[in-house]
C-alpha cells in the first residue's frame, strides 16, 4: 500500500488551490507518496472514515489560509487523534484556536509554498 499525506486546505477559497495541489502532486509523486484531500475524496462526511484516513496518513499537512471553518475542524480531529500536523499558511492569515502552541510555517509566495510543504514531509527542496 502507498504510503500518503493528508492535505487539510481550503479548497473554496483559496484562488490558488489548483496550482497548490500541481506542487502537491509533483513532490507527491517525486518521493512516492500518494495525497489525500478530504473534501475532494468523500461524496458526503463520515466521522469513521475521515478518523481512518486521520490515522494511517504518513504526514498531515494543515494550510490554515483564510481561516476556513472546516480546515480547523479536520485539524481538531486530527490533534484529537493525536496526530502531528505541520501548519502552514499565507503571510498575514489570521491563526485560529489549535492545541499547544505549535509554530506555523508562513509562505509568502507559491515557491515558498512548495519549500514549507516539502519541509513538512521532512523532503529537501
Amino acid at each position: 500500500m502507498i504510503r500518503y499525506i493528508l492535505v487539510i486546505a481550503p479548497v473554496g477559497a483559496d484562488p490558488e488551490y489548483e496550482l497548490k495541489m500541481e506542487i502537491i502532486r509533483s513532490i507527491c509523486d517525486a518521493n512516492g507518496l500518494g495525497y489525500h484531500v478530504p473534501f475532494l475524496n468523500a461524496s458526503r462526511f463520515d466521522l469513521d472514515e475521515a478518523m481512518k484516513t486521520i490515522r494511517s496518513a504518513a504526514v498531515i499537512v494543515a494550510d490554515l489560509s483564510y481561516a476556513r471553518p472546516s480546515c480547523y475542524y479536520e485539524l481538531g480531529l486530527a490533534e484529537g487523534a493525536n496526530r502531528q500536523v505541520a501548519l502552514i499558511a499565507r503571510a498575514g492569515s489570521e491563526i485560529f484556536q489549535h492545541s499547544g502552541k505549535r509554530a506555523v510555517t508562513f509562505y509568502d509566495a507559491l515557491s515558498d509554498y512548495e519549500i514549507v510543504v516539502a519541509q513538512a514531509l521532512g523532503i529537501a527542496s
